[in-house]
């Protein structure tokens, strides 16, 4: 499995959706859409790689239905618990892209940091 080694960081507030992050596998051509055997799943991990919100999949899609689109939902922000007397806690949040059905099978992991801080007033 690939992994990009770029790593974001994206600032939000817990209780706000996480950013929309596009992805889309770099094997497709320029206007070949997802099908059915594309899938993409979205999971947040703590600083020990423990997860603290669970792997799910992420089904929406961008208008053209070439690029998943993956974020954290509200819900899923508020439940983390942060750092006492810190600005913010660090979080990485961990995307998957797969195909089984390719040749060889196609699996790419894009991790990003995101940086909650306590909610605002």
């Amino acid at each position: 499995m690939a992994t990009r080694k770029v790593r974001k960081q994206y600032p939000i507030f817990k209780g706000n959706t996480g950013p929309v992050i596009p992805l889309r596998p770099l094997i497709l051509g320029e206007k070949q859409d997802l099908d059915v055997n594309w899938t993409c799943q979205i999971a947040l991990l703590d600083s020990s790689a423990v997860p603290v919100v669970a792997a799910r999949a992420v089904t929406t899609k961008n208008q053209d239905n070439q690029a998943f689109l993956a974020a954290l939902t509200p819900a899923e922000t508020a439940s983390v618990t942060l750092d006492v007397g810190k600005d913010f806690t660090s979080f990485t949040q961990v995307m998957v892209v797969e195909n089984t059905t390719t040749t060889p099978p196609y699996k790419v992991e894009r991790r990003v940091t995101l940086q909650i801080k306590p909610e605002g007033i």
